[in-house]
Formats: C-alpha cells, structure tokens, sequence
C-alpha cells in the first residue's frame, strides 16, 4: 500500500509515530491517470480494513470531481461532491467547500 496523499488521525499513539500511523480517521487521494484506477481498487480495498477510518476521499483534479465514502456502520456511503456542495466530514467536524478545493487546481 503506498502513502495516502492526506492522512489525519486522531489517535494520540500515532501523534507520536515516526513513519506509519495506524488508525487514520481520515485519507485522501489525489487521482491522476497513473493511479486512480489502483486509488479506487486496491488501495481502497486495503483501507476498508482499517476501523478507525471514516472517511475516504478521492479528488480528480482534472474531472473536477469530488467522491466523499463515509462509514455507515459495516458499509460506505458514496456522495458526489457537486460545485454547490461543500464536503462535509463529520468524523472532523469540518466543512470544506467543493470551489476551495480546486482553487489552486489550474
């Protein structure tokens, strides 16, 4: 599994590890050509198991598309981020909206 392009935790344990944190609550993935396929696929398949994770968040700069999957229990939800929708991470307590997140993207 490679490194998530962002990862917070909330896990004091981790705030003190040196290379790996180990209960994410939330990961991001920037996509490119190059990786979405494995972003969408096996890496999210791997970070799936991780129970502390609530959210995963995959951002494709060139679509302009945010997809928010948040844990309902034993599922994940998917939620289409549209440009009049702020991405809202509950497990934070954060609102960011969608046109702050692409407004370096250019």
């Amino acid at each position: 599994m490679a490194l998530p392009d962002v990862l917070v935790t909330c896990d004091p344990a981790d705030h003190r590890a040196d290379q790996f944190m180990r209960a994410p609550t939330l990961i991001v993935e920037v996509l490119s050509p190059a990786t979405a396929a494995y972003d969408r696929g096996e890496e999210f398949a791997a970070y799936r198991r991780l129970a502390s994770l609530q959210d995963f968040v995959l951002i494709d700069p060139d679509l302009r598309r945010i997809e928010h999957y948040r844990r309902q229990g034993e599922r994940w939800e998917l939620q289409d981020i549209a440009p009049e929708q702020a991405l809202e991470l509950q497990s934070l307590d954060v609102t960011i909206p969608w046109q702050r997140v692409f407004r370096n993207a250019d």
